[in-house]
């Protein structure tokens, strides 16, 4: 006697959902799986004028973060200083065991010393201390690509700055 195996029961249609699209790579870069060097990191055209008035303001009213990475004026390079924030572990080159740009990393740009965070393969300016401080008592926080998740999600700000 054979037995009968029940249909699963007809469901209507899926919710749609909605995905930014992904910024374009370059094909050489297709299959990457790793942060790439500093060297091949895609450049803006556009140059950021650091030395504007409101540079100061920003730069004035941002938490006070370690930088990860420092510039030498001699020679034009920069020097990793430490890992980088959120607990993340620092990437090596494969071939010369060199520290890799990876997220988390935070630099100082401009004459008033803006800080800004390595976050998915771009730069983020570092939030005011009253925008951390009202995350950190609402509940919920942001990331530096713009999602909204919970202060101790590992892409929060809060983490990616050591503050949680």
């Amino acid at each position: 006697m054979a037995s009968r195996v029940p249909t699963p029961p007809k469901l209507g249609p899926l919710p749609e959902i909605v995905t930014r699209p992904a910024p374009a790579l370059p094909s050489a870069w297709a299959g990457l799986s790793r942060p790439l060097p500093p060297e091949t990191m895609p450049r803006t055209k556009a140059r950021v004028d650091w030395s504007a008035p409101h540079w100061e303001a920003i730069a004035a009213e941002q938490v006070a973060i370690a930088p990860t990475l420092l510039k030498r004026n001699a020679d034009r390079t920069i020097r990793i200083a430490r890992s980088p924030h959120g607990g993340r572990r620092r990437l090596k080159h494969p071939e010369t065991g060199a520290g890799l740009l990876s997220d988390g990393d935070v630099g100082q740009f401009g004459p008033h010393k803006v800080l800004r965070l390595f976050f998915g393969r771009s730069w983020h300016v570092i939030p005011s201390h009253e925008q951390l401080l009202r995350w950190t008592l609402d509940g919920m926080a942001d990331t530096p690509d713009g999602r909204t998740v919970e202060p101790d999600d590992s892409d929060s700000w809060l983490v990616l700055l050591d503050l949680v």
